[in-house]
């Protein structure tokens, strides 16, 4: 479950970017 929400947080910044 960690990893699945640390994916998620990259893939908001990444948007953002």
């Amino acid at each position: 479950m960690g990893r699945g929400r640390a994916k998620a947080k990259q893939t908001k910044v990444a948007r953002d970017l």
